[in-house]
């Protein structure tokens, strides 16, 4: 497929969960852009649009609704509460959406309907989407005094020309390699394994974190009082628990989170992915710019990657908006992309130290890891301060 023109304002390498998203938001501030996806729509090969489920924070859910995306919100089953427990210790924290003076702490949506959602809301706001298309290279071009990046499309179909390009296309990306970022890779050397499950007892709407003895193992509400599981193990276990029958799945199942939801009445397809992240040491150079799993990949432990690129997209598009505003500034400049990779470095280096540190001391079998940990639990559920602190960055603001 060739896209309309040969020339935009703006190119959007990936049109997944990111890429779609921040799509909208830049044709909010009158952007003219494309948007390019190697996956066929409705392709089971489109990573983004996978099995799993993403939780969506609080501030992820007002980003979603300020872009006027009702089609998201109301298929997110709403998180009203978080359990978050270590299994075999009494230390446990409870955030209570009421106590908290909150309509919601965020919203689950499988990926798939979220997916669907966004490329439904690029067409009817008539957002170019060439698809399927595939990059096969990008390079900045200088020309009578000009500089631009020109892409060209895979089998030498086309070359498209723009002021600035933005990769999302997920951190494997071979055009983030040929454009010369550097990846630092951290093996956790372990593997989640997702599922859907609909269990005895009504969830209410109640998330829940439990820290087992291979890992974390979290259940987030889904519609229909189905929950959607993410659980970490070691490659071994998971590959054991992926070829067990349903009916011994649901007992280790039952073992690893306990009672409080009764027996596990229903299993979906299992599915499992090895644990990995990937953080590229700087996300702009000269007329390109990284967002999402492009620019870091997190462990799910605190499910923060969609939710960091939603805050990324809006200072993005803000940035953007008042650059056009400026007859002075253009998109070509790299001043202004060295200006926004600094003003978002806090909150991504925050994120990425913080989901690191979780993912090792919940995942640390040491028992004085674990007695700490749980004295940590047990003084934050019981510290007023301390857990609406803890509440506001989960709901992904500012404590």
């Amino acid at each position: 497929m060739k896209t309309k023109k040969n020339h935009y304002q703006i190119v959007i390498v990936g049109g997944g969960l990111v890429g779609a998203s921040l799509a909208i938001a830049l044709d909010a501030v009158g952007i003219d852009l494309v948007v390019i996806e190697a996956f066929a729509e409705n392709s089971n090969s489109q990573p983004s649009f996978d099995d799993k489920s993403v939780a969506l924070s609080l501030s992820s859910l007002k980003i979603y609704q300020r872009l006027g995306l009702n089609k998201v919100l109301n298929n997110a089953e709403p998180i009203k509460n978080i359990h978050i427990s270590d299994q075999g210790h009494y230390g446990f924290t409870r955030l209570e959406s009421e106590k908290l003076n909150q309509p919601q702490l965020g919203g689950v949506i499988e990926n798939r309907v979220l997916g669907s959602a966004l490329t439904t809301e690029l067409r009817e706001r008539a957002i170019e989407y060439c698809c399927p298309a595939k990059v096969a290279s990008a390079k900045k071009i200088i020309k009578d005094d000009k500089n631009f990046m020109r892409i060209q499309l895979e089998g030498g179909k086309q070359s498209i020309d723009c002021d600035l390009l933005i990769l999302a296309e997920g951190s494997r990306s071979n055009l983030k390699s040929q454009l010369g970022y550097q990846t630092e890779v951290t093996d956790f050397k372990k593997s989640a394994l997702v599922c859907n499950i609909t269990t005895q007892n009504p969830h209410k709407n109640w998330a829940y974190e439990r820290f087992t003895h291979n890992g974390p193992l979290a259940l987030l509400p889904l519609s229909d009082n189905r929950m959607s599981i993410v659980w970490s193990n070691t490659p071994e276990k998971s590959k054991e628990l992926l070829e067990m029958s349903n009916q011994s799945f649901a007992k280790e199942l039952e073992q690893a989170f306990g009672s409080r939801l009764g027996r596990i009445e229903k299993i979906g397809k299992r599915n499992a992915f090895p644990l990995m992240q990937l953080v590229t040491s700087k996300t702009v150079s000269d007329r390109c710019l990284l967002i999402g799993n492009t620019a870091q990949q997190l462990h799910p432990i605190a499910g923060q990657g969609l939710n960091l690129a939603l805050r990324d997209i809006e200072a993005l598009s803000k940035k953007i908006e008042k650059l056009s505003l400026d007859k002075e500034c253009k998109l070509d400049s790299k001043n202004w992309l060295d200006e926004f990779e600094s003003e978002r470095m806090s909150d991504r280096l925050e994120t990425i130290e913080t989901t690191e540190a979780l993912a090792r001391l919940f995942s640390n079998p040491s028992k004085t890891l674990s007695l700490s940990r749980n004295l940590l639990m047990k003084i934050m559920d019981v510290t007023p301060i301390v857990k609406e602190a803890f509440a506001m960055k989960a709901m992904g603001f500012k404590a």
